[in-house]
């Protein structure tokens, strides 16, 4: 459907097709009818080695290689606190490129880190060093001659994060999950990313969601919508919060608009009752006076000469206001364009360093080179122009942005231009005014007179400015509104249709292997697009967040596998098939328990999808009852695992 997509958005939504594609690409939303293949990721090694510090100050080294497919252990003998948590925490952030739940004090012992992973048979290798829990390192891709490639280069907490959120989003074909944030003026729209969306690798804590740990924006279900490889989700997603944002922003524009109708009939109910009271004084003077002709004349011309002083004045107060508005939009647009260059330098030359003398030399880098570095793309040390291959991604960023700075500065500058020749007609027209005005007081002679050409010229100000309001005017109708409402119900329908045979699918697995993972009463698992799981267990109709934490943990590992399945079966979804589970047996009161969920998760994990999975536990007995020893590592009694 995505090559007729477009034009059914603009069919329903009756808006021209060049329009739709316009609002679309503006409100970042995509037409994504299919998915990639599904990928592998796994764990090969995890190395770490650091100096413990206080009472028990020591050297520490951790190393396990030849990591494949299977179930891996780490476990101790019933002694917890002796780092096997750890173990996957590191593994997560060098996978996230942020911490989830690592403790300052082992991350201020930690030196260096080393993990290396596979992605469907490609090799690559995080590496840091640590100075004070900040990581220095970079990303590598290993070739098959065993020659590496930096992929990327971090030497901050932030630049890590966006080294392997760029590097993870891209490589699994994920998207990232758009929401707003907050309420009314205030709302804001967010993404959330990697850090995420690979929570739905990890079972850990309370075991409160489905997918991943927090409810926020709805992301469990939108985790699994993007890990079953629901077609048409990432546009659902995309244009779900497009749709909540042009709703805030049609309430600000009602607010707004509304408080600019109140404040215009105030204005206007204090105008009108000066006017009846002028004209009802007015009314209460000699009719029958009689007026020479040149005051009549004079009277009339101050009452034109106001008239277009008023005009002029309006006038040029809305070029003023319209060119400070042009004014604003021309310097963010530029201040776009210098943050374009300026971030894509920063990246680009030294990671984001400003060198200011040559490293071999110790010649200083002068401004001049500084500002062409910005300008020219070139490095400001050696000179050097950027690879054309990295500039591919913002040279269209920066036309564009270039384009619109461009645009609103001439705008401004025609503006601007406007503005002196308004001004001088408003000193033209006010000298006429005032001169009128003093024709006629010096024509008057009388005490009447003068007092009914006062409540006369007042009559004609109010008159004047009575007559230059604008009128309350009704909010027009949105084309974005119509257009994101189209693609979101377009692609809505589409995704629902094709999600009935995939989640038919993953009900059935997930009964399976939850039943084989110990919950032997279970009799049926409704899961739907939103992430929320319906069961029937022992007779009686109940849902997941109501079941032990033992129960959630099984759900949520049947979950994950049955989306590997599906993906195997159906040739779609994400989930790269990495699972990470952090003591399941806290949630058993049985060590038999335990004992069944390893046995099924090995035979899975070995036979019947190919899948890695770590685990977490005290029982070391129980695991290497069902594991084999390579497979674990095993804390001594009384002693650290590192």
């Amino acid at each position: 459907m995505s090559g007729g997509w477009y034009e059914e958005v603009a069919a329903k939504s009756k808006v021209d097709i060049v329009e739709v594609e316009e609002i679309l690409r503006r409100r970042g939303i995509r037409p994504k009818p299919g998915i990639a293949q599904v990928r592998k990721l796994r764990i090969a090694s995890i190395r770490f080695a650091g100096q413990k510090k206080g009472e028990k100050a020591d050297r520490f080294e951790f190393a396990w290689d030849g990591l494949d497919d299977g179930v891996w252990a780490v476990a101790s003998h019933g002694s917890n606190l002796v780092g096997k948590s750890t173990v996957f925490e590191v593994v997560l952030w060098c996978l996230r490129g942020a911490p989830k739940r690592l403790q300052d004090d082992i991350r201020e012992w930690l030196e260096n880190v080393r993990l290396e992973f596979t992605l469907d048979g490609d090799t690559y290798v995080v590496a840091f060093e640590l100075a004070g829990g900040t990581p220095s390192g970079s990303l590598v891709l290993v070739h098959p001659d065993g020659l590496p490639e930096v992929l990327d280069r971090f030497s901050s907490n932030e630049g890590f994060g966006f080294a392997m959120s760029r590097f993870m989003m891209e490589a699994l074909d994920l998207d990232a999950v758009p929401s707003q944030n907050g309420k009314d003026e205030a709302a804001m729209l967010v993404e959330h990313g990697w850090p995420s969306l690979s929570s739905g690798l990890y079972f850990g804590g309370e075991h409160d969601h489905l997918l991943g740990d927090t409810q926020m924006a709805g992301l469990p279900g939108r985790i699994l919508q993007l890990y079953v490889g629901l077609p048409w989700a990432s546009t659902v997603m995309q244009a779900s919060a497009a749709e909540k944002q042009t709703g805030t922003e049609r309430k600000v524009g009602k607010a707004l608009a509304a408080a600019a109708a109140e404040r215009n009939a105030e204005a206007r109910a204090r105008i009108e009752a000066d006017l009846k009271r002028e004209r009802d004084r007015l009314a209460e003077m000699d009719t029958a006076a009689t007026f020479v002709g040149n005051v009549e004349d004079l009277a009339a011309k101050v009452v034109r000469t106001t008239k277009v002083h008023l005009e002029l004045d309006g006038r040029l107060a809305a070029a003023e206001d319209e060119a400070r508005a042009l004014l604003a939009t021309a310097d963010a647009d530029a201040r776009e364009v210098r943050d374009i260059r300026e971030g894509f330098v920063a990246m680009s030359f030294f990671n984001g360093l400003q060198p200011t003398c040559c490293p071999r030399c110790d010649t200083g880098v002068s401004k001049e080179r500084i500002k062409r570095e910005a300008r020219d793309f070139s490095c400001s040390v050696c000179s050097e122009q950027i690879d054309p291959e990295r500039m591919e991604d913002v040279n269209e960023r920066l036309e564009e942005a270039e384009a619109r700075a461009v645009a609103t500065r001439v705008a401004f500058d025609r503006a601007s231009a406007e503005l002196p020749a308004l001004r001088r007609s408003l000193a033209t027209a006010k000298t006429a005014m005032e001169g009128a005005r003093r024709e006629l007081e010096t024509a008057s002679t009388s005490a009447t007179l003068r007092e009914r050409r006062e409540a006369e010229l007042e009559v004609a100000r109010l008159e004047g400015a009575l007559g230059t309001m604008e009128e309350s005017v009704a909010e027009g109708p949105n084309p974005d509104r119509k257009v994101v409402k189209a693609a979101h119900d377009i692609a809505k329908e589409a995704m629902d249709s094709a999600g009935q045979t995939m989640f038919m699918a993953l009900n059935a697995e997930v009964l399976e292997l939850a039943r084989r993972f110990g919950m032997v009463a279970l009799e049926s698992v409704s899961i739907n697009a939103q992430g929320h799981m319906a069961l029937r267990k022992g007779g009686t109709d109940t849902r997941f967040g109501v079941v032990t934490k033992g129960e959630r943990l099984r759900l949520r590992l049947a979950t994950a596998i049955g989306l590997l399945k599906i993906g195997q079966q159906l040739g779609v979804g994400r989930h790269p098939g990495l699972l990470l589970v952090d003591s399941p047996s806290a949630e058993e009161t049985e060590e038999t328990n335990l004992e069944a969920l390893l046995k099924e998760l090995r035979a899975v994990a070995d036979g019947e999808v190919g899948l890695q999975v770590f685990v977490s536990s005290a029982k070391a007995e129980k695991v290497l009852e069902v594991l084999a020893p390579e497979n674990c590592r095993v804390a001594a009694k009384g002693q650290p695992l590192w």
